[in-house]
This record gives C-alpha cells, structure tokens and sequence, in this order.
C-alpha cells in the first residue's frame, strides 16, 4: 500500500511528500525508487533521484552514482549535484568505475572527495594517478584533499602549508578543509591562524546596522571544535571570540607542539 503510495507521489511530481513517505518506509521505499529512476520519463527519473537523494542510503547512492550516465542532461546534472550522498565504503568499487569513467573536472573531483570519505590508504594510488595528469586547478585540489584524508603524507605537507601561509583567504579556506579531512593532529598547525585578525567572512545580513566579520583566528577555533577538541565556553557556532577564548585555543594548539 505504501509502495504504491509513494509511486503514485513521485509520478505526478510531489516530491516533498514523496521524501517524507520515504523517511517512514525505510528500507521498503528501495524497489520502488529504483523503479522509477530507470522510468522512460526523464522527469520520473529525476524526481525518483531527489527522493533518493534525501534518505542518503547505500541504495540512493547507487541510484546516483548509475544515473551520472542518464541520456537526460538535466538528469545527469542532478546525479552530479547529489555525488555527495555516495560517501560510505559500500559504494567504494561504484565510486571507483564512476572516477575511471567521467573525465569532467568539477565530477571527478567530487567523486575524489567521496572516495576520501570512504576509502583506505590502498586507495592513494589511484588518486596519485588523476592528480598526477589534472591541468584543472580545483581538480587537483580535490584530489590533493581525498589524498590527505586518506593519510598521504605529502597531500597532508600541502595543506600544512596553505594553514601556515601568509595570505588570510588561503589560510581561511585550508582550516575549512581540515573539517573535511577530520585529522585532528593538524590542530598543531594552526598557531599562526589564531593569531591572524585578519577579516575573512562577514557574518551578518547586508541589512544588520553593523556589520560582524569573523577572522582567522575565529574560523581556527570553530575548526578545532569540529576536530574534536573541547573548550571552556561554547564554540559550536562561527563568532568573534574574546581574547581569552582565543588563548585558550592557544594553550591547547601549544600543548601539542610540545609533545
């Protein structure tokens, strides 16, 4: 009866509901979306991939992963958008034929990034091999990233020397990428970034009477809760920290340097 439900909800384009049924029918809502995605209408198929797009199972992320060869381009670009559900060690050899197969930058850099996420370091090699014929700058970049979060040593030297340059908006977007490599070592690296006041992100509405930027040094100490590491006041959110919040960083970030 659900079964049904949900294909009649997709068919005629309700996908909003289509997601909420989905969430109660669990594993059962499955046969159904891959049904549709392989339905002779694009839009069908599109629909079926939002759905299975918002449940994040192994199953939509196969469905995902096949529909990056739809005929339909607006099709394929959904599957593109929604690369980022694929992420778990399941879906590591789909990954793996999907990277071998799309020569297009933006793709195959996500695809490397979920293959960060999922793989082991016996996954490096294959990496080495993109990064090492990429002429597409954000490419290699992604590709560098899956290399250090999978435990390349030299991917890892590269983004320690993003964190410990000088210029504020690389050192601004390399702590945001040790959130995606979730090494919680590389903390000791970012001596230099609390103690940089430099202005990188505005974090009121154009309309507030007085505009709030966050620093360096304040993304630093956003980044290490991520990592991990506990502190005396909240830091769950981005926000200009007072200077004894940004000592307190310190103090731990020198802790580690002395071990």
């Amino acid at each position: 009866m659900q079964q049904e439900h949900l294909k009649a909800l997709i068919l005629r384009n309700a996908t909003f509901e289509a997601e909420k049924l989905a969430r109660t029918m669990g594993s059962e809502a499955g046969p159904v979306l891959a049904a549709l995605a392989a339905h002779e209408i694009p839009r069908v198929r599109s629909n079926a991939l939002e759905v299975a797009g918002e449940l994040e199972t192994v199953e939509g992320g196969r469905l995902v992963l096949a529909a990056l060869d739809d005929p339909d381009e607006e099709v394929r670009n959904l599957a593109a958008a929604l690369v980022d559900i694929c992420g778990r060690r399941e879906l590591l050899p789909d990954l793996v034929q999907a990277i071998e197969k799309h020569t297009d930058p933006v793709l195959r850099g996500d695809l490397a990034l979920q293959i960060g996420r999922a793989g082991g370091r016996e996954h490096i090699p294959l990496l080495q091999v993109y990064e090492a014929k990429a002429k597409d700058e954000a490419l290699r970049h992604n590709l560098d990233l899956a290399m250090a979060r999978l435990g390349s040593d030299e991917a890892r030297r590269i983004l320690i020397k993003r964190l410990e340059g000088p210029d504020p908006s690389i050192r601004f977007r390399a702590l945001q990428d040790c959130l995606y490599v979730q090494e919680q070592s590389l903390a000791v690296h970012f001596a230099f970034a609390l103690r940089d006041y430099r202005d990188v992100i505005c974090l009121t509405v154009p309309e507030a009477p007085a505009a709030v930027n966050a620093r360096v040094c304040d993304v630093a100490v956003s980044v290490m809760h991520g990592l991990g590491y506990s502190f005396s006041f909240r830091a769950e959110d981005l926000w200009r920290r007072s200077e004894p919040e940004l000592e307190e960083a310190r103090k731990i970030v020198a802790g580690l340097a002395a071990k």
